[in-house]
């Protein structure tokens, strides 16, 4: 269950991530 938690966090910190840069890649262009 720890481990499972843990895989959960990290993919969910890597989405969390990759929609930020992509935002921030977005605005710049803009």
């Amino acid at each position: 269950m720890k481990l499972n938690f843990a895989d959960d966090t990290f993919v969910l910190m890597l989405n969390l991530g990759a929609i930020i840069i992509g935002l921030i890649i977005m605005w710049l262009i803009i």
